[in-house]
């Protein structure tokens, strides 16, 4: 037998529900099966293969000029640092809201920490730092304890208090490198990213 809850029994007064120890574990066993059925980003995956190559055609792939950006990251991300290495472009997580979400580019550095690079093709927006701190925070529970997650952000531009922002959060953080944010240029030939300055 099923476990039944609906809007009825929700509305219900008192607003606490007590079930039974065999209904709850039907509910968890049900709730599993259908968080294991949730899609990743296949719109992405789809159109974009997991760890394209120098040789891949971002330019005349399908897609979101966003999502062409990032894939034009991920194959020249050497140019951020020496030794970092992409492992997935739109790598799902699941945050504790339930609700999928997705890191832009997952890679690993040198030293072997995971990194989290969020791409921002417009002007970066102060709730930058809860999503790269958010996303870092899932991932290193997911990984377990002792797992080191940086934060990487690339935008288009940033105004002056978020330049001076995050100065500020460097000099505040135990490891500053675990934050950088650079901006990226278009200056054909040669695509490059310059660290965010005030």
């Amino acid at each position: 037998m099923g476990v039944e809850l609906n809007d009825d029994v929700f509305r219900a007064r008192p607003s606490v529900v007590y079930i039974r120890d065999e209904s709850a574990t039907k509910l968890e066993l049900a709730l599993d099966k259908k968080n294991e059925r949730i899609p990743t980003k296949k719109a992405c995956l789809e159109k974009y293969p997991s760890q394209p190559t120098q040789h891949f055609d971002v330019d005349s792939a399908r897609g979101s000029q966003e999502e062409k950006l990032t894939l034009k990251i991920q194959t020249e991300i050497e140019k951020l640092e020496s030794g970092i290495q992409a492992l997935q472009a739109f790598y799902p997580l699941r945050a504790i809201s339930g609700r999928n979400v997705w890191i832009d580019i997952l890679a690993r550095d040198l030293a072997n920490n995971y990194v989290v690079v969020e791409l921002k093709t417009k002007e970066l927006q102060e709730s930058i730092w809860n999503q790269v701190f958010h996303y870092a925070w899932i991932l290193r529970s997911r990984m377990g304890e002792g797992t080191k997650v940086r934060s990487i952000v690339i935008c288009h531009d940033a105004e002056p208090k978020l330049a001076q922002a995050y100065r500020e959060l460097k000099m505040q953080l135990r490891e500053p490198n675990f934050l950088k944010v650079y901006r990226y240029y278009l200056e054909p030939p040669e695509f490059g990213f310059r660290e965010l300055s005030e």
